[in-house]
């Protein structure tokens, strides 16, 4: 039997595979420096700390696609979830350190009779510059800079539910940019 694609799988495939090859291309035209040549300076903690774009074109986040969640105490209930690299995306393309607001934003997903899905906002957190620092990366990746997030729900009960979460980035001139929505079933463990 096949599967068909929907024009919205298509695409969502298309961009994912035009970020990957934008970055292999990036990383490896890169020429490597001769014996005498000068080696490209690595910015000093004080440097990156200091890096911020203010045009901020795009959010893409990665998730774990095995077990992105932070568990309670006693390891069977899902506390929060870990966003493993969130990259704002920049002028060039790639993951760069945005100079606003960082809003992740957490839905639960709800059947209508007629079979349609709604997303209803439950949470929503805000990192400015200064509470998004120590999520930065130390280095970059071939996506770039990005961050690492830990997203706790607190005591929110969602087990058995389906949520959605989108990051949102807002830039200092009110433009906002949002990464595509992501949904996830929460289960306990061992169920």
């Amino acid at each position: 039997m096949m599967h068909t694609l929907s024009i919205r799988e298509i695409m969502k495939h298309l961009s994912i595979l035009t970020f990957i090859i934008a970055n292999v291309f990036a990383v490896g035209c890169q020429i490597t420096p001769g014996k005498n040549a000068s080696r490209e300076k690595v910015p000093t903690p004080l440097e990156v700390a200091q890096m911020l774009e203010d045009n901020v074109t795009g959010v893409v986040a990665f998730y774990d696609g095995y077990d992105p969640f932070i568990w309670s105490e006693d390891q069977v209930t899902p506390r929060g979830i870990i966003i493993k690299a969130l990259y704002l995306k920049g002028p060039e393309g790639t993951g760069v350190f945005g100079n606003g607001v960082i809003h992740p934003k957490l839905y639960t997903i709800h059947k209508k009779p007629d079979g349609a899905r709604s997303a209803t906002l439950i949470k929503e957190w805000a990192f400015d510059v200064e509470e998004a620092l120590p999520f930065r990366s130390k280095k970059p990746t071939t996506g770039g800079w990005g961050y690492r997030l830990h997203i706790l729900w607190d005591d929110l009960e969602l087990t058995g539910r389906e949520i959605r979460l989108i990051i949102s980035f807002e830039r200092r001139d009110g433009i906002v940019v949002n990464s595509r929505k992501k949904d996830f079933r929460v289960m306990r463990r061992g169920y």
